[in-house]
């Protein structure tokens, strides 16, 4: 890479590969279950394995979000100073911040933020199957290196959020003149982050579908499909140390023209080795946004 970056080694949670999931797929079941039957939860069974973490701190510009399918920056569009008091009534202009920083980012008016989603890594009572998400009773990092969309879980995604002339315009026309990317975007709400921060691989390391195990997530309302990462030694994973408030992660999460080949990227939280036990908790806010650009776009 030209650079020599400081590392870091910390644990991070990774689907084993299993001959189970040759003849059962890998399933993870939300929302309410019976106490006899939560042992049906999930079939899926995760190993820890050690991974080496390049800081790109001083380094932000080597990866691009078009070029690279992830980047770190500076936001400045955000209103920052609330962020800390961000809430169910004043995530909404947040949600249209990451809109109009996709539409800025893309060159394109046609963007649609779908979901958002809180987290902390608080010590927070978190009964199996309870919604969690939102500010008042925010999910747990995410531990476990996943993709959030398969190619055809990313199409379902933006179906379920798309009207029907949408669906009819973007997705089932043939002659479609439209290419699909989902892009998140992550950053802290209380300071900078001490512990769990949000990593990313570099998706050119990575190769779907040998290196990932389809996994299916079903709620009562929808059925989504990501892949959880099996254990390589060769892939690349980035983190932004002393991660602020008014820097913003951005990364390609699905990307309708790439066949899955290099832009979906993989990600997790890690907790830091020799981070202080009485540091202050995680708090993040994630949002999820649909950008349709003409389908001979070259981003990368």
């Amino acid at each position: 890479m030209g650079f020599d970056l400081p590392v870091l080694e910390a644990k991070v949670d990774f689907i084993r590969d299993l001959p189970l999931y040759h003849t059962q797929k890998p399933y993870y079941l939300a929302g309410p279950l019976d106490p006899e039957n939560e042992h049906l939860r999930t079939n899926a069974i995760f190993e820890q394995k050690s991974v080496v973490f390049h800081d790109l701190r001083g380094h932000e510009g080597l990866f691009t979000l078009k070029k690279n399918g992830f980047e770190f920056m500076l936001d400045s569009g955000a209103n920052v100073k609330a962020l800390n008091e961000l809430s169910e009534k004043t995530v909404e202009p947040y949600a249209r911040d990451s809109v109009k920083l996709m539409k800025r980012l893309f060159n394109t008016d046609k963007c649609w933020c779908y979901a958002y989603k809180f987290r902390s890594s608080a010590d927070i009572d978190r009964p199996p199957g309870k919604a969690t998400g939102d500010r008042g009773f925010p999910d747990e990092p995410a531990t476990k290196a996943h993709i959030d969309h398969t190619l055809d879980g990313g199409f379902r995604r933006i179906r379920r959020h798309f009207t029907k002339e949408e669906q009819d315009e973007f997705i089932d026309d043939k002659q479609s003149k439209w290419r699909l990317l989902i892009v998140n975007t992550w950053r802290p709400l209380n300071g900078t982050i001490a512990d769990y921060p949000l990593a990313v691989c570099d998706p050119a390391t990575v190769k779907v579908p040998d290196d990932g195990i389809a996994t299916d997530r079903v709620s009562p309302e929808f059925q989504g499909e990501n892949y959880y990462l099996k254990y390589r030694d060769n892939y690349d994973w980035y983190w932004l140390s002393d991660h602020q408030v008014n820097e913003v992660l951005l990364f390609i999460s699905f990307d309708s023209a790439r066949n899955m080949k290099g832009s979906f990227t993989p990600h997790c939280s890690f907790k830091v080795p020799g981070a202080s036990n009485d540091c202050r908790p995680r708090e993040s806010i994630e949002t999820r946004t649909v950008v349709a650009i003409p389908r001979d776009s070259t981003i990368s």
